[in-house]
C-alpha cells in the first residue's frame, strides 16, 4: 500500500489555483481548459466554493500544464489592464484624427489612437463606425480597406489646460495664434461660406481659420 501511494505521489499531483488567478479566463481559454482536462483524464473539484478556488488533481505532466495555461491566461490578462490604462492616459493627451474626404475630423477610439500614436499599423486601423483602414504613415493617410477611399490623419496633442477642437490644427507648446487657409473643396471651407453669403452677397476669395487659444478659453 505504501508503495502504491508512492507511486501515486511520484507520478500524480494536485494544484489548486486561487479566485483571482482564474478571473483573467477568457471564454476561449475556459473552452481550451475543458478540453485538456478532457485530454489529460484530470479530476476537477471547486475546494472553497464560496472563495472560488478550483482543484486539479492527475498526472504530473497534465496538472503543469494546465497551470501553465492559467499563468498565461493571467499574464495576458496583466498585460491587457496595462494595455487599457495607457490608452485611457494617451486618450487624455492626444487625440488622432480622421478626415475622409469632403467630410468633418473624427476622432479615432482609444485602441486606433494608442496604435497610431505607437506606429503599430501594420495591421491597419478601425475607426469609431467599425470602419477598418489602412494607414501610410509617412503621408499620415488611410485608405478604406473595402472602398479604397483615402482619408487625412493628424494628431492634436492637448495643452495642461486646453483641449483642442477636433478642426483644428496643432500647435506647438506655447503657440497662442496660428492662422490656417482653408481649402475650398473641405467640408468647413464650405460651411463658412455659405454661411458668410447668406449674410453679405460678396465674391468669397479666401477663408482662414483664426486659432487663438486665449479667445477659445473665453469663449
Amino acid at each position: 500500500m505504501t508503495k502504491l501511494k508512492d507511486v501515486y505521489h511520484a507520478q500524480c499531483s494536485t494544484k489548486t489555483f486561487k479566485e483571482e488567478e482564474l478571473a483573467g479566463l477568457t471564454q476561449d481559454n475556459i473552452e481550451d481548459l475543458k478540453q485538456l482536462v478532457e485530454l489529460e483524464g484530470l479530476y476537477v473539484q471547486r475546494e472553497q466554493p464560496d472563495r472560488g478556488t478550483l482543484a486539479v488533481s492527475g498526472l504530473k505532466d497534465g496538472v503543469n500544464t494546465v497551470m501553465q495555461m492559467i499563468n498565461a491566461s493571467l499574464q495576458d490578462s496583466l498585460r491587457r489592464e496595462v494595455r487599457v490604462r495607457e490608452e485611457e492616459d494617451l486618450f487624455n493627451r492626444v487625440a488622432w484624427c480622421i478626415q475622409p474626404h469632403g467630410g468633418n475630423w473624427e476622432r479615432l477610439p482609444k485602441t486606433a489612437n494608442h496604435n497610431l500614436e505607437n506606429n503599430r499599423v501594420a495591421g491597419g486601423i478601425t475607426d469609431a463606425q467599425n470602419t477598418k483602414w489602412s494607414v501610410d504613415p509617412r503621408r499620415t493617410e488611410a485608405t478604406n480597406r473595402s472602398t479604397g477611399q483615402t482619408a487625412k490623419l493628424k494628431r492634436l496633442e492637448h495643452l495642461s489646460d486646453f483641449t483642442f477642437p477636433l478642426y483644428w490644427d496643432n500647435m506647438a507648446a506655447g503657440e497662442a495664434f496660428k492662422k490656417i487657409p482653408l481649402q475650398p473643396s473641405s467640408a468647413e471651407y464650405q460651411t463658412v461660406k455659405e454661411g458668410f453669403l447668406r449674410t453679405v452677397q460678396k465674391t468669397v476669395m479666401k477663408i482662414e481659420r483664426l486659432q487663438n487659444v486665449h479667445l477659445r478659453r473665453a469663449y
